[in-house]
């Protein structure tokens, strides 16, 4: 799906969406965290590489108390693979419904 935003296009895909304005792009990728119905996004200016996360989810078993960074390391993956400079951990808010994976 693509729209007209004034000067800016936007392109829609299954989980990804490109703002583009002029000779800037900006991609956020959107990562579902299953266990907890929570969403991750990675957003990175396809010029400078520069990126950010915004609201990493921390795997952790409430049965054995165990905590990983599995669904984070996903993310990871696509940062190394895309060689984008990770610059910022963004939260939104207070979550309630998972724990954070900012300080991995």
């Amino acid at each position: 799906m693509k729209a007209k935003l004034g000067l800016a296009k936007l392109v829609l895909s299954s989980n990804s969406l490109r703002l583009m304005t002029g000779s800037k792009m900006l991609e956020v990728q959107s990562f579902h965290h299953k266990s907890t119905c929570a969403y991750s996004h990675l957003i990175h200016d396809s010029t400078t590489r520069e990126a950010a996360v915004i609201d990493p989810v921390m795997d952790y078993d409430p049965i054995t108390g165990r905590i990983s960074y599995e669904f984070v390391d996903r993310i990871i993956a696509v940062i190394l693979r895309n060689q984008l400079s990770l610059k910022w951990s963004l939260e939104t808010h207070v979550h309630a419904d998972h724990f954070t994976a900012s300080q991995y």
